[in-house]
């Protein structure tokens, strides 16, 4: 090497040091609401290690940040988005977060311990080792739609399929994206489940696998069952007591889970099955047979003569070949009309359409006589009954949207504007529902109660929107 060779060698060299290295520096709370006071968009950005410990923050949009290893002791978020945002390990000790959207974050770890977690959608959610003690868990949803099925569901379709079958896409061809269902007597009451047709059954038809529901077998006979249907290789679904009850009712409703595999040894079976949210768990069989043993709802709609029963089991044999798109959207349309259009009703129970025209009258009734205790019990339907039909609503959208983009013309229009009215309804029931419980300031009744018309009338405006959409789906063939 020459003396000019070596002389440019040392200027790259000494220029290579010289170079800043870019590292991600931990935020403090002043310099994170500095940077919420500067309007900047904060999705996508990374506040690892953050120390932010008493924040409050409202309804900011933090889509696919990523907070692991962060101090949010005794924080408080209200209405932000945190979707797909990355919470590994934080340490959130008493901490309230209220209305938040968790769906797919990652909580890995999080120390959630005294927490508040108040309408939160932890939809497609990992918590695996996640730390609850005494936190208290109100009206937190495990789906868009509410249901405890649907995050299995998804992950097995996807194993039996071999499809990146999308959260949103599953809830459109299983019908839970157009659930609804509104109870005369119980406001509060929600279905978690569309109500016509079991979601499964439904969801096997779109996509041309075969499905088998089991039930109500003798505990060593459904034991044998699931062991074999593990061996045959088929995806299988089971519905089981939440080994942390304080996320949601599970003692009531039951959360589904799918079984991985299970080993045998010299000390009996060891199960490993995944629980959505909560990760992998392993079992005994002892400990399998009494957290699945029920009597738990098995997803078929009321009045269904096998609409709940013990040791339930849902098997998927993967298909030779997955029907195609075209044939899933029109099967999901085909279903959602029906969920529509239902006729049937069982006691106070009144699905479709005609739930919405219900639900209308009796908030407006109520808003009429202004009657204190009657628009406490009516508009207890603003809380989680609501905040399930958003969720549904905003997955028929996306669901809508994206069966658009894989259609030519003519369909692609019709497509398109379904997708833009389930968009409209989502709308409504969001951010422009008014607030009937008085959870934002205690209300008057004369105040209560015109808040109660013009819920009424978003309701009619609803009910209008989904007859509009029923039309446009009598076109897609």
């Amino acid at each position: 090497m020459n003396r000019s060779s070596r002389h440019v060698m040392l200027t790259l060299a000494v220029a290579l040091v010289c170079i800043p290295v870019c590292v991600a520096q931990t935020v403090d709370r002043a310099g994170f609401e500095a940077l919420v006071a500067d309007g900047q968009s904060l999705a996508g950005r990374d506040f690892s290690s953050a120390i932010l410990p008493g924040l409050d923050a409202q309804a900011l949009i933090l889509t696919g940040t990523n907070w692991s290893g962060a101090d949010l002791r005794g924080a408080r978020l209200v209405g932000c988005d945190l979707e797909s945002a990355d919470l590994s390990g934080i340490s959130a000790r008493g901490a309230i977060l209220q209305d938040c959207i968790l769906a797919e974050a990652r909580l890995i770890r999080a120390d959630l311990s005294g927490a508040l977690l108040r309408g939160v959608d932890l939809a497609g959610a990992d918590m695996t080792d996640c730390r609850f003690d005494g936190a208290t868990f109100d009206q937190v949803r495990l789906s868009a739609s509410g249901g405890s099925h649907p995050p299995a569901l998804t992950m097995a379709l996807r194993r039996a399929t071999g499809l990146e079958l999308s959260r949103a896409w599953v809830a459109g061809i299983s019908g839970d994206a157009f659930c609804f269902v509104y109870n005369t007597e119980q406001p509060t009451f929600w279905p978690c489940r569309p109500y016509y047709r079991h979601p499964a059954l439904a969801a096997g038809q779109a996509l041309g696998v075969q499905v088998e529901i089991y039930q109500d077998l003798p505990p060593p006979d459904a034991y044998g069952l699931l062991k074999q249907s593990v061996q045959d290789e088929l995806v299988c679904m089971i519905a089981v007591r939440m080994a942390r009850p304080q996320i949601l009712d599970a003692e009531q409703q039951g959360v589904w889970a799918i079984v991985d595999a299970i080993q045998e040894s010299e000390d009996g079976d060891t199960i490993e099955l995944t629980m959505p949210p909560l990760g992998v768990q392993n079992w005994t069989e002892a400990q399998l047979k009494e957290n699945w043993a029920g009597p738990w709802p098995t997803l078929h709609p009321a009045g269904h003569p096998e609409s709940s029963g013990q040791y339930t089991l849902i098997t998927i044999t993967p298909p030779a070949e997955p029907t195609q798109p075209p044939t899933q959207i029109i099967s999901a349309t085909q279903l959602a009309a029906a969920i529509m259009d239902d006729p049937r009703s069982y006691g106070p129970l009144i699905p479709g359409v005609r739930g919405l025209a219900r639900l209308a009258d009796d908030l407006a009734l109520a808003g009429q006589r202004q009657d204190p205790q009657e628009m406490s019990r009516l508009g207890a339907w603003g809380g989680y009954p609501r905040r399930c039909l958003s969720g549904a609503r905003t997955e028929a959208h996306q669901f809508y949207a994206r069966a658009a983009e894989l259609s030519g013309e003519p369909q692609q229009a019709i497509l398109s504007e379904i997708a833009a009215l389930y968009e409209t309804e989502a709308r409504l029931l969001g951010d422009e529902f008014p607030d009937l419980t008085g959870e934002e300031q205690q209300l008057e009744p004369a105040e209560q109660g015109q808040r109660m018309l013009a819920a009424a009338e978003l309701i009619r405006e609803i009910r209008a929107t989904e007859l509009r959409i029923a039309t446009l789906m009598a076109q897609v063939k």
